[in-house]
């Protein structure tokens, strides 16, 4: 007779941790979900886990794991498949992308593959041809680009030390958000395996499918083209798998009507209102609309018929007449949407436009998952409208596989500090058209590199926003993922200005 197993798995310890910190289960009702006949569960170590008594260093299961473990069937295998697949860099995955043969220790055991691709080097002048794998993986199931692996014999040969980490990951976004559409999930790590550096990239599969490529590059991208990974191959997609995508893409927008439709259905249609996000207007059957009143301070209401504005308030125009009414707290929903997928680019394209986000805090913790130090943030903490305790302990509470890197910017946000500026002196002549705020010439990188030091000698006397972002962002728009240097430099200067003009007090 064979023995039970009665231990339970890191990922289910995991699960475990994050359904009892969500609060919408009691250890009762968590116990069933881990408990199977051939392997028990006795209730008391579910308490065990939740209460940090046992398996203490276990990591806590992030949202979406906890989701797609919810979502469908829960047998031990369809389960664990579901939970690893929002955790590329898992130790079970890395175990199995990682494996080497029995006989070798140095060759892997990898055979034909669809979600694993094989690069002996890497070079950034073969952007095209990865891009074009990013593209195949998306459009597919996901997948990894290792460097350092010869494909034919599967040895793993190494890349040097930082070759890929070094390289900036804003810079190749902008690449692929330039050639591919709609832009593609990824995330890259340098893995030490036998003593040597392998770089690895992994692509999450598409959520809007087909990624289709929209810019020529060399002989490697073809506009118009949609590109899918096969086994051992990427190539352009043939009709079976587009019309799978298609197919994948309707039944996705049909699910999502439907649940708009159930909201309507639930509410009833004389209690439904339409908010139009691109006019801004809003219509509906009922006469009256309720505002947060942590908000109503910071609006300036406009009569229908009046024309006067306070320059820079944000505005509401009224029809009809206001009246405050007082609301239990219970009754009270606040509706948050979480972006998964905002990039260092985005952060500063956001913040050089000084434009408003539905979810600031989404753009606040994309800071435990970016490799750069410097990006702005009290711009998007005085958005949410959130203390530095506040933002400290939204930060501390979430997941990521770079915990110094999420310690750092704790600090750096209590400290309220940016980058350490250059020495003024060596910079005084780049200085003076920015204090008398003239036009300066930024035609050129080496020009605008100087112009983004200079800006960063200013204190918060001295900026005027109006005059000084405009600039930023033409040296953005030009050569943000283009030139390094200044890609560096322009992280460096917006988070200057950002610590000089937003922080707190």
């Amino acid at each position: 007779m064979a023995k039970r197993k009665s231990k339970l798995e890191e990922w289910e310890v995991s699960l475990i941790k994050a359904m009892w910190a969500s609060k919408n289960f009691t250890k009762q009702q968590i116990h069933p979900y881990f408990t199977r006949p051939d392997r028990p569960i006795n209730q008391a170590r579910i308490s065990q886990i939740a209460d940090g008594k046992i398996y203490a260093s276990a990591p806590k299961a992030t949202d979406k794991q906890l989701q797609a473990f919810l979502s469908g069937p829960r047998d031990f295998q369809t389960a664990k498949r579901r939970f690893l697949q929002e955790d590329p860099w898992h130790a079970d995955n890395l175990a199995q992308l990682l494996r080497l043969k029995s006989d070798s220790t140095s060759i892997l055991d990898l055979g034909e593959t669809d979600i694993i691709e094989c690069k002996l080097s890497f070079s950034w002048n073969n952007r095209g041809e990865y891009a074009r794998t990013f593209a195949g993986f998306s459009n597919n199931r996901g997948g990894y680009l290792l460097f350092g692996i010869n494909n034919d014999t599967r040895e793993v040969i190494g890349i040097p030390k930082g070759k890929l980490d070094d390289l900036d990951s804003a810079k190749i976004s902008a690449f692929l958000n330039e050639k591919l559409s709609p832009s593609v999930r990824w995330d890259k790590r340098e893995l030490n395996f036998v003593d040597k550096a392998v770089g690895a990239i992994y692509v999450w599969p598409a959520v809007h499918k087909p990624v289709i490529c929209a810019h020529d590059h060399q002989n490697d991208l073809k506009e118009g083209d949609v590109y899918f990974r096969y086994v051992g191959q990427t190539t352009r997609i043939r009709y079976a798998e587009l019309a799978m995508a298609l197919a994948e893409r309707d039944r996705a927008l049909e699910q999502r009507w439907m649940e708009v439709f159930g909201k309507v259905a639930k509410a009833g249609a004389n209690n439904i209102a339409i908010l139009d996000t691109l006019s801004g207007e809003l219509s509906g059957a009922n006469a009256s609309y309720l505002i947060d009143q942590s908000v109503l301070p910071s609006l300036t209401f406009l009569r229908e018929g009046e024309f006067e504005e306070k320059k820079g308030a944000t505005a509401l125009k009224l029809v009809g007449t206001a009246q405050a009414i007082a609301l239990p707290e219970s009754t009270v929903t606040k509706t948050v949407i979480e972006r998964a997928d905002i990039t260092d680019f985005e952060i500063l394209d956001t913040f050089l436009g000084q434009k408003k986000v539905v979810n600031p805090a989404a753009y606040i913790r994309h800071l435990c998952h970016t490799e750069s130090k410097w990006l702005p943030v009290h711009y998007f903490i005085r958005q949410a409208g959130m203390s530095v305790p506040d933002v400290v302990k939204l930060l501390q509470d979430e997941p990521t596989h770079a915990p110094n890197r999420k310690a750092n910017q704790i600090e750096r946000i209590k400290q309220g500090t940016g980058p350490k500026p250059p020495y003024a002196g060596a910079l005084a002549s780049a200085r003076e058209p920015l204090l008398a705020k003239l036009v300066v010439d930024l035609s050129t990188w080496q020009k605008a590199e100087t112009f983004l030091r200079a800006v960063r000698t200013l204190n918060g006397n001295e900026i005027d926003l109006g005059y000084l972002l405009p600039m930023m962002k033409n040296c953005f728009d030009q050569f943000y993922g283009k030139v390094k240097r200044v890609s560096v430099e322009i992280r460096y200067a917006a988070s200057h200005v950002d610590a000089e003009c937003f922080r707190a007090g």
